[in-house]
């Protein structure tokens, strides 16, 4: 016999249960996801920790979070080889100083359609208080497309000195993707796409500062 689903290790949605959650020194094995969070709409959840915990082989999705403020995710280290289209770190609609910072991802993708390592959609920071994506490192391989880190409709977000290496052989891989949004800042930072596809594929969107980065392509175009 079998049993088919959607089968989640953690997973809550605009429960207070959300508020003030922290996760970890865990080690989360398989499932369809591992951690799905999820505040209401109009109605953010607060002090999220997620950091020091291993993940391993989600069918889908190590980290998804959605309408948070100043959410931390930090120093996890994720490894995936899932046949599905799938995300490590998904954040979206979320608000204040969101922090990404030193996870280590390694995905092999060698089916579906589109994979992604570090997903940030519409997620809105301040002036003062910007969100932060630093010091990750992502490697992206197998056979169909693949971002190592994508940046969707989102303001005043900064991605700061991680290091992408994507050996995926999909044409259309990017080591970082970026679609709408405003005021995005780009600085020291180590894109790399062995594979053929792009460094940057800068869709649409404001990027206010881009210095310092290392740009490398095996492809036609940066």
């Amino acid at each position: 016999s079998s049993i088919t689903g959607s089968f989640y290790v953690i997973k809550t949605s605009g429960s207070d249960y959300c508020n003030n959650a922290h996760f970890i020194n865990n080690h989360i094995k398989y499932g369809s996801a591992g951690i799905i969070l999820s505040g209401t709409v109009g109605v953010y959840k607060n002090s999220l920790i997620i950091q020091d915990n291993i993940f391993s082989d989600q069918y889908s999705t190590a980290i998804s979070i959605s309408r948070f403020n100043s959410p931390v995710i930090s120093s996890n280290v994720i490894s995936n080889d899932s046949p599905s289209s799938s995300t490590a770190i998904g954040l979206g609609s979320s608000i204040g100083s969101i922090r990404v910072v030193k996870n280590r991802i390694s995905k092999t993708q060698p089916a579906g359609s589109v994979s992604i390592g570090i997903a940030i959609s519409s997620c809105n920071s301040n002036l003062a208080d910007k969100g932060l994506i630093a010091n990750n490192f992502v490697y992206m391989a197998g056979t169909v497309r693949v971002r190592g880190i994508t940046v969707y409709n989102s303001i005043n977000q900064q991605i700061l000195h991680n290091s992408v290496n994507i050996t995926n052989v999909h044409a259309g891989s990017s080591a970082l993707y970026l679609e709408g949004g405003d005021s995005i800042y780009i600085n020291n930072n180590i894109f790399a796409n062995q594979g053929g596809g792009y460094s940057i594929y800068w869709k649409s969107g404001n990027i206010l500062g881009s210095d310092n980065n290392d740009l490398y392509t095996a492809g036609p175009y940066l």
